[in-house]
């Protein structure tokens, strides 16, 4: 159980990621977008570890292009620490943070009077700390850089 001063850590650890994602997102969309606009309304979240708590979400119109809306969904994911959907009217994507490589996946082997021998193996080895775009089912993770920003995030629900 956290108590109190741990949970108003994880929780402005939180929107201090969602500021730093939301600040990249505005410069790389103005960029390329100069007309693009953008706006923030208030989410309230309810997480069993944190009870309720508010962030912001970010929308963002495009010139020719569908509306999107990036939602913050929780601190407390599996395998993350964070999580924010990107939705537009064409479909949805996932964009989380993750620790460098990501989560691990931990085995446990005893045989007979053995020690317990633990093995451990990131998922991502290759990612680093930050958000990424992640598929559905969490297979593959990508560092959310520009390319990655305009090819696998938007890309989809822009186009």
């Amino acid at each position: 159980m956290l108590t109190a001063d741990q949970i108003h850590a994880e929780v402005d650890r939180y929107r201090r990621h969602l500021v730093e994602l939301y600040d990249e997102v505005r410069r790389w969309v103005a960029n390329r977008y100069p007309t693009a606009s953008f706006g923030h309304s208030g989410v309230d979240l309810s997480e069993e570890a944190t009870g309720v708590y508010q962030v912001q979400s970010l929308d963002v119109s495009l010139p020719g292009l569908p509306a999107l809306r990036f939602v913050p969904r929780g601190i407390f994911m599996v395998g993350a620490h964070g999580r924010v959907d990107v939705r537009s009217r064409l479909g949805r994507e996932v964009l989380v943070w993750l620790e460098p490589g990501g989560p691990a996946i931990r085995f446990s082997t005893r045989s007979g009077d053995e020690a317990e021998r633990v093995i451990s193996r990131s998922l991502f080895p290759n990612i680093s700390e930050g958000w990424a775009w992640s598929d559905y089912k969490r297979n593959e993770a990508k560092h959310l850089d520009e390319d990655v920003f305009w090819n696998r995030l938007l890309g989809p629900l822009t186009q």
